[in-house]
């Protein structure tokens, strides 16, 4: 089997979005760390932007998920390629959520949830509140169990998407293959009970056409580029840079479709950078490829990294008065941001890296088994 084509900017794109995913959840948590209002509802909301993130999380899978099968010389073979692709996704993302979760819970019986801290959000506060019963653990452990808590590890919700999204790839790239117009309906029949879809087969099409959207993107003017890539960015933070207008007087015709906006954006930002070699050698610049590297272990572990690193922080500062001065603010962010690229780091090295490697190994064997029985 050949190896995959990679591109390098995609994974800065997931860099950027885990850490925006981060960020999120470190303003929602300590509302004490204010933003001005022009940096909140506008595109400059991405740094924040969770929503925006998941979104391109999603059309990002689609992409890359698919983009081998699409290369004319490629030799993948859906038949051969269903079972071990599915089988290696798990593993991808199941084991790594399972460590996670489990180093959660050893945080939680030895660190406890502080309820003390006077400026953490209540929704904050509320996660890892539930006793730890097996019954809980168990549930949380299933992913695909809706539960009357707030998990463990809050952003999980979205891997029960990409798992079901993996399980069904294979029949969305056997269909796309076929025909495009199909593949659409296909996508709008069922975009009622699976919003998320859209943005799955938003990724697939870019992966059948990359090679006619990447000449379209080259031809693209300077100027234009921009202002397509400023109206990309505003679409996909669309979940804060909406008005007020838009959310009291469009109330269910857009408000109610953002994450279909934010897809749209997402889509828009991936397609505008594959023509354009300075924003590709900008997102393929090493710190943020670096952070696209460790963007599923920052994915993971950083609400472990708030719950007890950002706790005492802020509680040592609450102690000491000075949590309310700019200081301490700044000082609290950055050992927070460090704090969770340095766990993430060994996140990555000691569980993902293994875990990797043993989901390639288990792709190869199924392949083989798969492969022996099609002869």
């Amino acid at each position: 089997m050949r190896e995959k084509a990679r591109l390098g900017y995609l994974d800065s794109f997931r860099g950027i979005a885990a850490f925006s995913v981060f960020f999120s959840h470190y303003y929602g948590a300590f509302p004490t760390v204010t933003i001005p209002r022009w940096a909140t509802f506008s595109p400059l909301s991405f740094f924040r932007d969770g929503f925006g993130s998941v979104a391109m999380f999603f059309v990002l899978s689609g992409f890359v998920l698919t983009f081998q099968h699409f290369q004319k010389d490629s030799d993948f073979d859906l038949r051969k390629n269903l079972l071990p692709f599915v089988i290696a996704r798990w593993v991808r993302i199941y084991l790594p959520f399972l460590v996670a979760l489990f180093i959660s819970i050893g945080c939680l019986l030895i660190f406890g949830n502080d309820h003390s801290l006077p400026d953490a959000n209540i929704w904050f506060t509320n996660i890892w509140a539930e006793p730890l019963t097996l019954n809980s653990i168990a549930k949380q452990a299933a992913l695909f169990v809706n539960i009357p808590f707030d998990p463990m590890i809050p952003q999980s919700w979205t891997l029960s998407i990409e798992l079901l999204a993996s399980m069904l790839m294979p029949f969305l790239t056997l269909i796309a293959s076929k025909t495009a117009l199909g593949f659409i309906f296909f996508i709008i029949l069922n975009l009622k009970k699976r919003w998320f879809l859209f943005h799955f087969a938003a990724g697939i099409l870019i992966a059948k056409y990359y090679s006619n959207l990447e000449k379209y993107s080259k031809q693209i003017p300077s100027l234009h580029r921009v202002v397509l890539f400023v109206i990309s960015l505003y679409f996909y933070t669309w979940y804060f840079s909406r008005t007020e207008f838009y959310a009291e007087n469009l109330a269910g015709v857009v408000y109610d479709h953002y994450w279909y906006i934010m897809g749209i954006g997402s889509a828009g930002i991936i397609v505008l950078t594959m023509g354009s070699t300075k924003l590709k050698n900008f997102f393929e610049w090493g710190p943020l490829t670096y952070l696209g590297r460790i963007s599923y272990s920052i994915y993971l572990i950083h609400f472990i990294v708030l719950k007890t690193v950002s706790v005492a922080i802020f509680s040592a500062g609450i102690k000491y008065n000075i949590a309310q001065t700019t200081s301490f603010k700044i000082a609290a962010m950055s050992l927070t941001v460090i704090s969770v690229i340095l766990m993430a780091e060994i996140f990555y090295r000691f569980v993902e890296v293994p875990l990797i490697h043993l989901g390639r190994r288990t792709y190869q064997k199924v392949y083989l088994t798969s492969e022996k029985m099609a002869l």
